[in-house]
Parts: structure tokens; sequence; C-alpha cells
């Protein structure tokens, strides 16, 4: 049984660097500055960008590449056109949505978002 590492970093192709000579399995992009603009209704495309290209980055470097911290279902849904992403990060705002629709709801939602 094999323990896995994944480290949180920033979009950036240094913090991609260091993570594979550390040796990480995968890596969380953190998706923070993204998910901000975006609530704030702010133009997000260079951020978005960075995002593409950090992603594309981990996967020809071979790390596993996840993506979270402030996620939502509109920031989910624009970040399902960036090919490479593994697994995202949605459990705060996840849990936030079944207070008002439930779980069961809440995630039926999020995975309709990932699978269009």
């Amino acid at each position: 049984n094999k323990s896995r590492i994944s480290l949180f970093i920033e979009p950036s192709l240094k913090d991609l660097n260091q993570a594979k000579k550390l040796k990480a399995d995968c890596v969380e992009i953190h998706t923070g500055k993204l998910c901000n603009l975006i609530n704030k209704k702010k133009n997000y495309t260079h951020e978005l960008k960075r995002i593409q290209i950090a992603v594309r980055k981990g996967n020809e470097l071979g790390l596993e590449v996840h993506a979270g911290h402030g996620l939502t279902f509109v920031s989910a849904k624009i970040l399902t056109k960036i090919r490479g992403i593994h697994e995202y990060n949605i459990g705060h705002f996840l849990i936030g949505e079944a207070i008002f629709s439930g779980l069961s709801n809440s995630i039926k939602s999020f995975k309709k978002i990932l699978k269009s």
C-alpha cells in the first residue's frame, strides 16, 4: 500500500517544477483567485489561461492534476473547458448548497456540470 503525495500549489510553472522535483504524485492547482474574479464578475481570462498552462505542464511532467479552492457550480463549469484536470475539490461549496437542496441533489448537480 503506497501513500500518494499531493501538493497544493499556485498555477505557476515554478511550483509545478518544484512539485516534480519533490517527487509528488499529484498537485492541486489553487483556483481561489479565478473564483474570486468570477464571483465579482471581473475579467478572469488571464487567470484562466494561467491555470490552463499549469494543467498542461503538470500533465507533461506526469503529475496527476487536481483543481480546487473557492469552486462553485459556475467556476467549475468554466474549468471543465480545460482538459487534463483529473479531480475537482468542491467540498465546502457542495456542503453549503446541500443545506438548501440536500446533499444528493448538490452532488447530482455537480456531476452534471462535470459531464457536460
